[in-house]
């Protein structure tokens, strides 16, 4: 095993310090519309990004997306993010360009907002890479909490718990006997658990008004799962969809904390290794009462609704998101890292999107809020993901990002 890390190590050393790319090229584009609803802040950035976005989903049509909503990308492919609000940087292996041509025929009409550069190691060996190291730090017993690859750096960045006791130390030495570098490959911070589970008061059947009972679905809305609240998403044709954490299938999903009835949970996707958290819940009123589902969501700092008609399939590095929590309400952040792989509670969760919030917070009951980006048309918006939890120590917010639940689950994109 100590060969093996070391094997991988020594890679990853490689892989650190070749961060340097070269620009193929780029053109200016600048859009200037007002966008409704929207934190004045960062209105012009959220309209910026929209070419870059629309250029990235084309990119997308390049990718294979498995039943499992993992992505296999082409062997040259090394990353992709967005800087400024305005670019889409294509990162292309080096060494292996013949694929040129094939980007350029997919991207056609985005040429003002792409720009390539070169890169040393592909994604799909990043991944791997990211992977090994992952899996031989649990093996070894070290507190290991998050890995991703750092697109823009060329790199595989690692988290781990902050030493500070003897068992940590103890750790430390195991670590130094494997012959890794911490100073060099590791960025190490502190993680706490971070799945929460919110207790509130429970409503009686005296203070649950009629109307409570007939309800319209939108996205945003609080929804209770064995009387824990947590937040819903959005709509699908009879379903809708929120966080899997502590879900279990046949479970009933609920308007209040104990009665009436939105749905019964119909798929769950949570557990060690798995990849995203999310829940599909079947809608199903369970004794009648109408139930209507909308392409709606909450959202927007005045509390406004807000309209899904599209989705990011899995919003690139640098993307400005925003996300709408029964308990927190609206905010924004910028994603931090994709596909990331993170452990907490002992539980080891793939895939997931990171999020450095720039307004706002989370807490409890927020989890299944739905995260949207804007089209730059009215008050339209594309799905990105549902949340799944917040990082208390760096403040980054996970979530789900679409392309995890894309083939079992459509979210509706027009009124009904």
């Amino acid at each position: 095993m100590k060969k093996a890390i070391q094997r991988v190590v020594s890679f990853m050393l490689v892989i650190i310090f070749a961060t340097s790319m070269t620009v193929f090229g780029v053109e200016d584009a600048l859009r200037n519309d007002d966008i409704p609803d929207l934190h004045p802040d960062f209105a012009e950035l959220m309209l910026r990004q929209v070419p870059a976005l629309e250029a990235h989903e084309a990119l997308y049509q390049m990718f294979t997306v498995n039943d499992d909503g993992t992505v296999t990308y082409p062997d040259d492919f090394a990353g992709v993010w967005i800087e400024d609000s305005k670019y889409l940087y294509i990162a292309i292996v080096t060494s292996n360009l013949r694929n040129m041509s094939a980007y350029g025929s997919t991207l056609a009409g985005h040429e003002d907002v792409v720009v390539f550069v070169e890169a040393a190691h592909s994604l799909n060996e990043l991944t791997q890479l990211r992977d090994e190291v992952f899996n031989m730090l649990q093996e070894a017993s070290l507190p290991v909490v998050s890995g991703f690859v750092d697109m823009e750096g060329n790199r595989v960045i690692l988290s781990l718990k902050e030493f500070d006791n003897a068992d940590d130390i103890r750790m430390i030495d195991n670590f130094n006997a494997l012959s890794l570098d911490m100073s060099d490959i590791i960025y190490l911070e502190t993680i706490p658990a971070y799945y929460f589970k919110e207790t509130e008061s429970q409503a009686t059947e005296s203070q649950i008004e009629p109307s409570m009972l007939q309800r319209t679905l939108v996205g945003g809305q609080r929804i209770y799962v064995n009387g824990v609240p947590q937040t819903l998403g959005a709509n699908g044709s009879g379903r809708f969809i929120t966080s899997g954490h502590w879900l279990n299938q046949g479970d009933i999903v609920r308007p209040t904390a104990m009665i009436g009835q939105n749905g019964v949970v119909e798929r769950v996707i949570f557990g060690n290794g798995s990849n995203g958290d999310f829940a599909v819940i079947r809608v199903d009123s369970g004794a009648g009462y109408p139930i209507h589902q909308s392409n709606i969501i909450r959202g927007g700092t005045n509390g406004g609704n807000r309209n899904i008609t599209g989705i990011t399939s899995n919003a690139p590095v640098g993307t400005l998101v925003s996300a709408f929590g029964q308990a927190s309400g609206y905010v924004i952040g910028t994603v931090f890292s994709i596909n990331t792989t993170f452990t907490a509670s002992g539980i080891t969760i793939n895939g997931v999107t990171s999020v450095s919030l720039l307004s706002g917070s989370t807490t409890f009951g927020d989890s299944g809020a739905p995260w949207h980006t804007f089209t730059g048309q009215g008050n339209n918006w594309n799905l990105s993901g549902v949340h799944t939890g917040r990082d208390n120590w760096t403040g980054r917010v996970y979530f789900t990002p679409t392309v995890r639940f894309i083939n079992h689950f459509t979210p509706l994109t027009s009124p009904r």
